[in-house]
């Protein structure tokens, strides 16, 4: 839950660079939190001005409910391994805005279940000790912030988060008040957090994967061919854009949109130079021969099993910059958000490779649209789609270079919000080897 993890990236990883190694088996503990978090900011004098962001209340609460929260212990530290339980899903965000006229706009917005993912992570060590925090994976990510109307981004908030020291087996308090004060906006969080332990044990039959592999059963005597084709980004230019604009309809006035328009763009930086490996699976009965000539033929007809590619990025970042002009305001709200960025994937289709930028299947970013302006969310923005998408013959696979131009097209409509999606984002990938072939056992594959 929360990154993004296919069975092919571990299974490449390993294949192509060092055996795995066995993992312990971990200790687990499972909390029940309960009690609630408020969110409360203001525009901050001295430093509002310069973005158009002066006048402006707001506040959310978030209350988790009676959410079950399991953790597990492997290696030298403990990962949350999964929740149950949504709690209410009561999330209300309200928002008050001083109009140049002197009269007042409001916002009110209530993101759906889907914003409340990755609601509870734990710290790296620090002299030792974890903490159990609210919040995503990254400082992007959790359940508090403006949503769609302006405010503070997650990341402005990440150091007065409530947080306590994670011991499994003891009651965690997280309550508190922690204020925060970073660029145009200030305020403050407060908490009644608190985490409740319900179990705390040793495990000693833990299974990360099934018996077979994806030959059923008895795949057990099945060998495979993991094929890959090594390359390198060497160029990746441009980004994704939209123009966007408040709704005509009435619903407009819930997201403080009517009569606003403006632009967004998000750009990828950190992919040059990173390794892009497209790999793919081939069934073979034991002690079929395979050759190089066939793992061609089979890459470039799509003939293989769990047929993907990733980027390698060390860091993997995105640039979103947003401009927001009001009818009869004077000045346009201008601002720029960075955080993690959803990874460059690569899937065959058909006779083509399509690459693709996603935000959809990796939660702990938060949203990588969104900036301190109002406007629209991801969600809204792309929809149920990539956000960046464009293709290659697969016949090109294993040629001395690739260059996938991916695009963003069409129009979007919401309550509050229209736009058209524009961009390119052009790749130069260039082969760094041989097509590689590694024959792995049904207990290899599965780790």
């Amino acid at each position: 839950m929360g990154r993004l993890v296919g069975s092919l990236v571990a299974i490449a990883l390993a294949a192509f660079a060092a055996p795995a190694c066995a993992r312990a088996a971990p200790t687990t503990a499972t909390f029940r939190i309960t009690g609630a978090v408020t969110l409360s900011w203001h525009s901050q004098a001295g430093a509002c001005e310069a973005v158009d962001l002066c006048g402006i209340a707001g506040s959310v609460r978030y209350a988790p409910g009676e959410t079950e929260v399991d953790f597990e212990h492997a290696g030298s530290n403990w990962e949350q391994a999964g929740s149950s339980g949504a709690g209410s899903g009561a999330l209300v965000i309200r928002e008050t805005r001083r109009q140049s006229d002197g009269t007042q706009a409001t916002c009110i917005d209530a993101p759906g279940i889907d914003f409340l993912d990755e609601s509870f992570s734990l710290t790296a060590k620090h002299n030792g000790v974890q903490r159990l925090t609210i919040g995503g994976f990254y400082p992007g990510g959790g359940p508090l912030s403006a949503g769609r109307c302006a405010g503070p981004l997650p990341q402005d908030i990440a150091a007065a988060l409530p947080s306590a020291p994670f011991r499994p087996g003891h009651t965690l308090d997280l309550g508190g008040t922690r204020p925060f004060a970073v660029g145009p906006f200030a305020g403050e969080v407060t908490s009644t957090l608190v985490a409740k332990p319900l179990r705390h044990s040793n495990s000693s039959h833990h299974s990360f994967g099934g018996s077979s592999g994806p030959g059923g059963p008895g795949a057990d005597e099945t060998a495979y061919a993991l094929v890959g084709v090594p390359y390198r980004i060497d160029a990746a230019d441009g980004g994704f854009e939209a123009a966007i604009a408040g709704a005509d309809q009435s619903d407009c006035q819930l997201l403080d949109a009517c009569q606003a328009s403006g632009r967004l763009t998000m750009g990828l930086d950190g992919l040059v130079g990173s390794r892009f490996t497209v790999t793919g699976l081939r069934l073979l009965k034991r002690g079929q021969r395979y050759t190089r000539a066939q793992a061609t033929a089979d890459l470039h007809s799509g003939k293989l099993i769990e047929f993907s590619g990733f980027d390698a990025a060390r860091t993997l970042l995105r640039t979103t910059t947003e401009s927001l002009s009001r009818l009869g305001e004077p000045t346009a709200c201008s601002d720029q958000s960075t955080g993690p960025a959803p990874q460059v994937s690569a899937q065959a289709a058909g006779t083509k490779l399509v690459f693709r930028v996603d935000a959809r299947f990796i939660g702990g970013i938060g949203d990588v649209l969104r900036t301190r302006c109002a406007g629209p969310g991801v969600a809204d923005v792309v929809g149920k789609r990539a956000i960046l998408a464009g293709s290659v013959p697969l016949a090109q696979l294993g040629d001395d270079t690739l260059s996938p131009a991916l695009t963003a097209t069409g129009k979007f409509t919401t309550r509050s919000w229209t736009g058209t999606r524009s961009g390119t984002l052009s790749l130069s990938l260039t082969r760094t080897g041989p097509i590689q072939i590694n024959r792995l056992s049904s207990k290899e594959y599965n780790g």
